[in-house]
């Protein structure tokens, strides 16, 4: 563990921390992500930097990467594919974990998203057709109603993940 680290690249983490787990949170209870959630995510990466003495060239390539991902993410949302709030999440995400832990990222999130679209599925299988409870409207909805995954959960997850391991929690 780096304990070395000055107080304003633990502020931003945690603030990036709070804004992950409220992105997770939102979209398992909506299917919403706020945009002030990516909008945090990948603002605070610029005072994480600065305490990195990162150069203008490194901070670049991270925020390009993020862009990157960002439009490839785009045209998979007009596609029908994943929601825009999702690709804002991981485009701000992929500039955190930078260009060396970017196929970590996409890969854990394909498989964590997997599994919990899984999971969704089976659950509204076992739901079809019971009354509405309390469980969250996209695990149940109406017939003929399209609903999605949220994938912010498994996006912030892997997320938190993956900024923890960069501040050296093993």
């Amino acid at each position: 563990m780096d304990i070395t680290l000055s107080f304003l690249s633990w502020l931003s983490a945690l603030i990036v921390v709070g804004a992950l787990i409220a992105a997770a949170i939102s979209d398992f209870s909506s299917l919403t992500i706020p945009n002030w959630c990516p909008a945090t995510v990948a603002a605070f990466y610029v005072p994480f930097a600065y305490t990195l003495n990162m150069t203008a060239t490194e901070l670049a390539l991270h925020y390009g990467l993020g862009a990157l991902i960002y439009l490839i993410g785009r045209s998979l949302t007009s596609l029908g594919v994943i929601g825009g709030g999702d690709v804002k999440l991981m485009a701000a995400t992929v500039i955190w974990t930078g260009p060396g832990m970017t196929i970590q990222l996409l890969l854990m999130v394909a498989v964590s998203g997997g599994l919990l679209a899984l999971f969704t599925l089976y659950v509204r299988k076992v739901l079809s057709g019971k009354p509405r409870g309390r469980e969250p409207w996209w695990l149940n909805p109406p017939k003929g109603t399209p609903a999605g995954i949220p994938y912010g959960i498994p996006i912030s997850m892997v997320g938190l993940l993956l900024i923890v391991h960069m501040f050296g929690f093993k």
